[in-house]
C-alpha cells in the first residue's frame, strides 16, 4: 500500500473528502487530537495488510460507541475484505485522512482565532455548556464569519467535586465585560473576538473549628465556619467513634463504632456542644439547597479500645485439655490516658471451654512478644499495680 500510494496519492483530493462527508469537525470534542488519531486508525484497521487481516473490532481499545460517527462509518463498510486492494483502501482510509487533516487545521484556526469565532465557556474553567440544545464541553467555539442566531444555556452542574449554580452571563469583547444577562438561556449572534461566559456562584466550603483533644466527658463547643453570606445555609452534625471495637471483656457499654450518629435534625445550628469518653470524629454537612460541602474534625479523648491482639494488655488463655487457647485480652482500660496511674477493675466471662488438670481449672496470662505488663506477684491481693486483677463468683459462672 505504501509503495503504491507513493506514486498514486495525487489521485485523491479535497473533492473526494467533501463527497465522503467534509472535514472531521472536532470543535466541542473533549479530546480532539485523540479523536482524529483513533478514528483514522480504526478505519485503516478495517482493511488487511501483508501479515494481518482486517477487522471491525475495537479490541482492547475504547468502543466505537464512544465515537458515534465512527461507529456508523465502520458499519457502513460491511465485512472486512479478504484481499489487499490499494484503490479500495485509499477510497476509504486515505480519503478519511484528508478529512481528518482538514479537521485538524480547522480546529487549530478556531483555537488560535485565525478564523473569527465566539467562545462559550464557564467561569470555573470546566464542565459543559449547552448550545442550540446540544451539550458541549466547556470552551465551545461558534463560527462568526457566517453568523447564525444561536441559543446558549447555562447548566447547573457538579464539577471537580463542587456544585456550581448559575448567576449570570457576561458578554466579553476584547477582554472587557460589555454586557450582563441574568437569564439562564440567551439568544446571540456570534461575533469575532467575543466570549460569552456563564458566571457561577463559588462552591460552598466549611471548616469545623474547635479543640482537637480534651479530657473525657468535658463539654466542648464546635463551630462550622462557612465563608461568605451563610444566612441560608443549613447544618447537619454527626459523630462517629472510629476505633472502639467490641470490648467483650468489660461490663462497660461502648458507643456504636464506625457508624455516623446524628446529633440533631438539619437546621441553623452553626455551633454545637458535644463531649465523649472516647475518641470521636465530628462531621458537618452544610447546604443552601443546591450547593453542598462537608468537613471532618478528629478529637482525641483517650486511647482507642482496639481489642484482639493489638491492645497491649495481657491475654488470658484457657486449657482445653491438650493446648492453651487464647480467650481475650484483659484490663484494656488501663491504657486509657485518663487511667494512667490508676487501678482498674475488669470483670470478664470466659468464652473458651475449660478442662480440669489435677482437679483444678488452670488459666494463663501472657503478653505479646514485643510488649510488657507489670503485675504484682499475687494478683488477687494487689491493690497498687497498674494492672489489677481480682476473682469473683457470679452465680455458677467462673469469672476473673
Amino acid at each position: 500500500y505504501e509503495l503504491s500510494m507513493s506514486t498514486q496519492y495525487t489521485s485523491w483530493n479535497y473533492t473526494h473528502g467533501l463527497a465522503q462527508g467534509g472535514f472531521v469537525d472536532i470543535i466541542g470534542v473533549s479530546n480532539p487530537l485523540k479523536y482524529l488519531f483513533y478514528t483514522s486508525a480504526q478505519i485503516a484497521g478495517h482493511f488487511p495488510s501483508n501479515d494481518v487481516g482486517g477487522n471491525n473490532s475495537f479490541g482492547i481499545n475504547e468502543p466505537f460507541s464512544n465515537y458515534p460517527p465512527l461507529e456508523t462509518f465502520i458499519n457502513s463498510l460491511g465485512s472486512p475484505p479478504n484481499t489487499i486492494n490499494v484503490t479500495q483502501i485509499a477510497n476509504t482510509a486515505f480519503v478519511y485522512s484528508i478529512r481528518a487533516t482538514a479537521g485538524l487545521l480547522y480546529w487549530f484556526a478556531m483555537e488560535t482565532d485565525l478564523l473569527q469565532n465566539t467562545l462559550v465557556q464557564n467561569s470555573f474553567g470546566g464542565g459543559n455548556v449547552r448550545v442550540n440544545s446540544t451539550v458541549y464541553p466547556n470552551g465551545y467555539r461558534i463560527p462568526a464569519w457566517n453568523p447564525q442566531t444561536t441559543t446558549l444555556e447555562a447548566i447547573d452542574q457538579v464539577f471537580d467535586g463542587c456544585n456550581w449554580r448559575f448567576q449570570n452571563w457576561q458578554k466579553i469583547v476584547n477582554g472587557n465585560v460589555v454586557q450582563t444577562f441574568t437569564s439562564r438561556s440567551i439568544t446571540i449572534t456570534p461575533e469575532a473576538n467575543t466570549t460569552y461566559k456563564a458566571v457561577f456562584i463559588q462552591p460552598l466550603s466549611v471548616t469545623i473549628l474547635g479543640v482537637t483533644s480534651h479530657l473525657p466527658n468535658a463539654p466542648q463547643t464546635f463551630e462550622a465556619s462557612v465563608p461568605g453570606n451563610n444566612s441560608s445555609v443549613s447544618y447537619k452534625w454527626d459523630v462517629m467513634n472510629p476505633c472502639c471495637l467490641t470490648k467483650r471483656n468489660s461490663i462497660e457499654k461502648l458507643p456504636v463504632c464506625d457508624i455516623w450518629n446524628g446529633l440533631g435534625t438539619i437546621g441553623t445550628n452553626q455551633q454545637i456542644e458535644y463531649t465523649d469518653g472516647y475518641n470521636y470524629i465530628l462531621k458537618v454537612v452544610v447546604s443552601d439547597g443546591f450547593r453542598i460541602a462537608e468537613d471532618y474534625h478528629d478529637v482525641t479523648v483517650g486511647q482507642c479500645i482496639t481489642g484482639g491482639g493489638s491492645s497491649g494488655c495481657p491475654f488470658v488463655y484457657t486449657l482445653d485439655g491438650s493446648a492453651w487457647v487464647e480467650d481475650n485480652n484483659v484490663l484494656p482500660t488501663s491504657e486509657f490516658l485518663q487511667n494512667v496511674g490508676r487501678d482498674v477493675t475488669d470483670y470478664y466471662k470466659l468464652h473458651q471451654p475449660l478442662a480440669r488438670r489435677d482437679g483444678n481449672y488452670v488459666l494463663q496470662l501472657r503478653e505479646l512478644d514485643d510488649e510488657h505488663s507489670f503485675l504484682d506477684q499475687e494478683m488477687e491481693k494487689s491493690s497498687h499495680s497498674l494492672h489489677r486483677c481480682r476473682r469473683a463468683q457470679h452465680d455458677t459462672e467462673i469469672g476473673m
